[in-house]
C-alpha cells in the first residue's frame, strides 16, 4: 500500500493536483493504477503490485521500481518551468533491501506534446495578416500585442512563448474559431496523413452565416482562409485547392496546440465556485434552411467515419450518432477545443440543435484540463471555460427533448480530462 503524505509545488502546498479516479490525495492506495495530475500540465503515473506476503512494488512513469513491506509514504515536490516540470523527495517505508526512504527524481509526462515548429507557424499567420482575426465588429474590443503581452505575463508568468499562447486563446475567441474548428473536426483521423474532406470544408464556409460581416461574401471573414469574398461553393473551390488547404490546415493546428498548452498552464476552473457548466452546440450558424447538426458525429475522435473512405463525407444523422456513440456510460473525444459557459440560459441562446450539461468527476475540487480564458477574449462580457481537444467526456445520458418549443439533443456528460489522464 501506499500514499502521499505531502506534495508541494514550486514551495507551494499543491491545490491544483488531483488523482484521476477522483480518490482524495491523502488516500492510502493499495494495488492499484492512478496517475497524480499536477496543474493540468504534466502528471505521474503510480501502478502498485502486491506479492502476496505483504510485500508491495511501486512503479512510477513505468519505470522507477520500489518494493516495501506495509505501506510507503511519499513526499514529493514539483518544480514548474513554464510548461513542463520535475517531481523530487522521497519515499519513506519498510524496503526490502533495506533502509527507510529512498529519493525520487522523475520528469512530470508532458499532458500537451508540442511540435517543433509551431511557434513558426503561428508567427508566419501573423505576419500573413490571418491571425487575429481582422477588423472584428462592435460590440467586439480587439486587443493590441501590447495588450496580450500584459495579460501574458498576469495569467501565464514564467512561461516560454507565453505570447505566443496569448494570441492563440485571443484568436479562438474571434470568429477564427470557425477555422479552429474545420481543421480539426473535417478530418480523417483515422487516415496516414490525415487528410480533409475538402468538398465538405468548402461546403461548410459557404454555409456559415452569422451575420452580413461573418459570411463567405465578407472580405474579413475569408481573409481567415488567405480567400477573397465568394458567391458560391464553386467559387471557394476554384480560389483554393486541396494543397493550398492542407497547408493552411498544419497552420492552424500549431495554433491549436499552442493553445492547449496555454490552457492548461492557466489557473484552474473551481468547482465550488461553478459546479455545473453548459454548452449550445453546434457552434456554426448556418444560412436559413441549413443546418450543421449532421457534423456533430465527425467532430468525435470515436466518429466510425474517421477511417475513410476519403471520398465519404464526414457527416451523420443526429439520431444514428445518438444510437451508436452517445449511450449511457460512452466516452467520447472531440477532435477540437470545447468551450462552456455557467449559465444554462446562455448556453440555449448559443445552441444550434444541441444542448450540453457537464459536472466534473464526484470529488474533484478543480475542473480536469479546463482554463479559464475570458480575460484573453475579444468578447469582454463573455463567460468562457476551454477545455483541449481529445479531452475525454463520459456520457451519462443523451435524449431528443423538447426545449423551448425546439427539439434539441440533450447531452448530460461527465468531463474526465485528457486521455493520458486516463
Amino acid at each position: 500500500m501506499w500514499k502521499i503524505n505531502s506534495l508541494t509545488i514550486n514551495s507551494n502546498p499543491v491545490r491544483q493536483a488531483y488523482y484521476t479516479d477522483g480518490q482524495p490525495l491523502s488516500a492510502t492506495r493499495n494495488t492499484d493504477s492512478v496517475s497524480l495530475m499536477v496543474n493540468s500540465i504534466g502528471y505521474l503515473t503510480f501502478q502498485e503490485l502486491s506479492s502476496g506476503d505483504g510485500r508491495y512494488k511501486l512503479i512510477v512513469n513505468g519505470g522507477g521500481e520500489y518494493a516495501y513491506y506495509g505501506t510507503a509514504s511519499l513526499d514529493i515536490t514539483v518544480n514548474l518551468e513554464g510548461v513542463s516540470g520535475k517531481a523530487t523527495g522521497t519515499i519513506s517505508g519498510d524496503f526490502a533491501n533495506g533502509g527507510s526512504s529512498q529519493p525520487l527524481n522523475f520528469p512530470l509526462i508532458p499532458a500537451v506534446y508540442p511540435q517543433a515548429g509551431d511557434s513558426d507557424n503561428l508567427n508566419s499567420m501573423i505576419r500573413d495578416g490571418i491571425l487575429p482575426y481582422r477588423s472584428p465588429p462592435a460590440p467586439a474590443v480587439p486587443k493590441s500585442q501590447t495588450e496580450l503581452q500584459a495579460l501574458a505575463d498576469q495569467y501565464l508568468p514564467n512561461v516560454p512563448n507565453n505570447l505566443d499562447m496569448a494570441y492563440a486563446i485571443y484568436d479562438w475567441t474571434t470568429s477564427d474559431f470557425f477555422r479552429f474548428l474545420m481543421f480539426s473536426e473535417m478530418v480523417y483521423t483515422g487516415i496516414n496523413g490525415h487528410p480533409i474532406d475538402y468538398p465538405g470544408i468548402c461546403q461548410m464556409i459557404w454555409d456559415h452565416y452569422y451575420a452580413p460581416s461573418y459570411s463567405a461574401e465578407n472580405a474579413d471573414f475569408m481573409n481567415m482562409f488567405m480567400l477573397r469574398p465568394a458567391q458560391s461553393v464553386a467559387d471557394i473551390q476554384n480560389q483554393w485547392s486541396v494543397g493550398a488547404a492542407m497547408k493552411l490546415k498544419a497552420r492552424v493546428n500549431s495554433e491549436a496546440r499552442i493553445m492547449a498548452q496555454a490552457v492548461l498552464s492557466l489557473p484552474k476552473i473551481s468547482t465550488a465556485d461553478h459546479p455545473v457548466l453548459y454548452r449550445g452546440a453546434m457552434p456554426l450558424n448556418c444560412r436559413a434552411g441549413v443546418s450543421s447538426v449532421s457534423r456533430f458525429g465527425a467532430s468525435l475522435m470515436q466518429f466510425w467515419g474517421n477511417a475513410g473512405p476519403a471520398d465519404q463525407p464526414l457527416e451523420a444523422d443526429l439520431k444514428t450518432v445518438l444510437e451508436r456513440l452517445l449511450a449511457d456510460g460512452a466516452q467520447i473525444a472531440p477532435k477540437a477545443c470545447w468551450s462552456f459557459t455557467n449559465s444554462y440560459d446562455e448556453a440555449l441562446q448559443y445552441q444550434n440543435g444541441i444542448v450540453i450539461t457537464a459536472h466534473p468527476p464526484a470529488g474533484y475540487a478543480y475542473w480536469p484540463s479546463g482554463g479559464d480564458i475570458k480575460p484573453f477574449s475579444v468578447n469582454p462580457d463573455a463567460v468562457e471555460f476551454n477545455f483541449p481537444q481529445e479531452t475525454f467526456y463520459q456520457v451519462n445520458h443523451a435524449e431528443f427533448q423538447t426545449i423551448q418549443n425546439q427539439e434539441l439533443l440533450a447531452i448530460d456528460i461527465t468531463i474526465l480530462g485528457l486521455r493520458n489522464q486516463l
